[in-house]
C-alpha cells in the first residue's frame, strides 16, 4: 500500500505539489506535539509529547497525507470538523496509528487551511464536509495510497 524508502528524507505528495518537509513543519510549529498544539501541559509532559512526534511522527504524517490526496480544500472551515476527526479517518483507511500532531503537520504541509481553536490541541480544517463524510464511510483500506514516503 505504501512505498517506503530511506528514513532520513521526506514525504513527496503527488497532488499537493511541493509539500513541506515533516521536519520543516515541526521547526515552524514548536508548540506542536503528538497530542496536537500545546494547551497547558507541564513542560515535562509537553517535552515528552513533542519527542514522541519527532520520533514516530514521520510515518504517521505519511498515513495522514495519503488520505489528503485529492481532498477538496475550502477556505471556510467545515463546521465541527477537526484534525482529530481526520486522524480517526486516516487510522481507519490506512490501518496505521496516527497522532493528532502528525495529522496537523500533514494538513499544513498539504496547504489545507487550518484554524487553531484557543484552549484546544486540535485545529478546525478547511476540507469539504461531504468529502470527509465519504472518507469516513469507506471500508478499511478502501483506496490506494499514492504516497512516496521519503525523498532520497
Amino acid at each position: 500500500m505504501f512505498r517506503n524508502a530511506s528514513d532520513d528524507a521526506c514525504i513527496v505528495l503527488e497532488e499537493c505539489g511541493q509539500a513541506l518537509l515533516f521536519a520543516e513543519v515541526l521547526a515552524a510549529h514548536p508548540d506542536l506535539s503528538a497530542a496536537g498544539y500545546r494547551t497547558g501541559e507541564t513542560p515535562e509532559a509537553f517535552t515528552a509529547l513533542r519527542q514522541a512526534l519527532v520520533d514516530r511522527g514521520a510515518h504517521q504524517f505519511d498515513a495522514a497525507a495519503a488520505v489528503l490526496l485529492g481532498a477538496p480544500r475550502r477556505h471556510r472551515m467545515a463546521e465541527g470538523r477537526t484534525s482529530n476527526g481526520l486522524r480517526y479517518i486516516a487510522e481507519h483507511l490506512t490501518g496505521r496509528p496516527v497522532s493528532d500532531g502528525a495529522t496537523i503537520a500533514a494538513l499544513i504541509a498539504c496547504g489545507v487551511p487550518v484554524k487553531r481553536t484557543p484552549g484546544s490541541p486540535h485545529v478546525e480544517i478547511g476540507l469539504s464536509a461531504s468529502w470527509l463524510h465519504r472518507q469516513a464511510a469507506m471500508p478499511r483500506g478502501g483506496r490506494p495510497a499514492t504516497v512516496i514516503s521519503r525523498r532520497e
